[in-house]
């Protein structure tokens, strides 16, 4: 195999409210996304009665059949599905998918929060959500649609176990116990590197430090096979047992005997970046 070679980093200064600020869900709602990261195509006033929406007041954007709706008590998969009355600069009456009751709030459409570069995202509430989860759907580091189901903490934040590109929607299994606010952190991981299963197992790992950082070489061998149901957030990636790459801070030579399924490098701090080459020597001897 030619050599591959990944990066992380640097990263922007992490913020724990930069999607979301401070809220408290209810079960199958949509968080409100406004954070610093977010934009949106549509943002105005309005209220849902059923699958009657009306909108009484554009702040700005244009709202279009198609457009999928986030705000307060706003459910999930909500989505503008034609034109119920006469519309005047957007207000009016409109057909929506989900059937709900919302009180006069902010609507947005088609809210995204694009982060600087692929990484985790941070759920910090300041209630008991060990109970709680939050679905959050975005894109990854390819472009390619991704879903994590987070389990919240106990009044302390936890955050993904794969890196987002974009987020697009955040959905709580159930009422929130309290406050909740979701953003970055300091973690990134490179992209993994999916290793041939049929060339000689060892390979040979360089990873190069510019700047300061603090950083884990991890691997699987989970979801090795064409029956394997587990998604993304579900691989469980193990820290390399060679210690010298283990919340190591400075460039360093590793290698495996037998190669893994997938191997990456975890950004764990730090305002620098990482360059990971890997070579897996040989090739198929069949």
């Amino acid at each position: 195999m030619r050599p591959i070679t990944v990066t992380v980093g640097p990263l922007a200064s992490a913020s724990t409210n930069n999607i979301c600020t401070t809220q408290t869900p209810s079960a199958g709602n949509t968080f409100v996304m406004a954070g610093t990261l977010v934009t949106k195509t549509f943002q105005g006033t309005g209220s849902i009665a059923s699958n009657t929406l009306t909108i009484s007041a554009v702040t700005s954007g244009v709202l279009n059949i198609g457009d999928r709706l986030n705000g307060a008590g706003v459910a999930q998969n909500t989505v503008v599905m034609g034109i119920l009355g006469t519309t005047t600069n957007g207000t009016g009456t409109y057909v929506v998918s989900v059937s709900q009751t919302v009180s006069s709030t902010t609507i947005y459409a088609n809210v995204v929060a694009t982060l600087d570069t692929p990484r985790r995202i941070l759920m910090t509430p300041t209630g008991n959500e060990s109970s709680n989860t939050l679905t959050i759907t975005g894109t990854g580091p390819n472009g390619e649609p991704i879903t994590e189901v987070l389990t919240g903490g106990n009044a302390t934040a936890t955050y993904t176990n794969i890196d987002f590109s974009t987020v697009t929607q955040i959905v709580a299994k159930n009422n929130a116990a309290a406050a909740i606010i979701v953003g970055t952190n300091g973690v990134a991981s490179s992209r993994w590197i999916n290793f041939d299963p049929y060339a000689l197992a060892s390979v040979g790992v360089q990873i190069t430090v510019s700047g300061t950082v603090n950083y884990t070489l991890q691997q699987a061998i989970q979801g090795s096979t064409a029956a394997s149901t587990l998604l993304p957030y579900q691989v469980t990636f193990v820290n390399c047992s060679d210690l010298t790459v283990v919340g190591a801070t400075a460039t360093q030579q590793t290698s495996y005997l037998a190669a893994p399924t997938y191997a990456k490098v975890t950004l764990n701090s730090g305002s620098g970046s990482i360059t990971a080459t890997f070579t897996q020597y040989g090739v198929a001897p069949f």
